[in-house]
């Protein structure tokens, strides 16, 4: 069979984030280590690309609940 997809986290960054808004969220992505890969959209010029991270994350209830107060329920996707 298909080998089983890795779950992935996807953050929705809409317009230019701040340089707070990074360093915020740099420091929540590597607080809770794990299996799960981190993409970011990111929209320009009206287009959205995705971009891979290096980030690993745990993407456990405690690290999503600071990504959703951080960029809101909307833009985050894990699947």
């Amino acid at each position: 069979g298909a080998p089983a997809q890795k779950p992935t986290l996807t953050l929705s960054l809409r317009g230019r984030p701040e340089r707070e808004f990074i360093a915020a969220l740099r420091s929540v992505l590597q607080k809770e280590p794990g299996p799960v890969s981190v993409y970011l959209r990111i929209e320009s010029a009206g287009k959205w690309r995705v971009v891979e991270t290096d980030y690993l994350v745990s993407a456990e209830e405690p690290l999503l609940e600071e990504l959703r107060s951080l960029l809101g329920e909307e833009n985050i996707v894990l699947s």
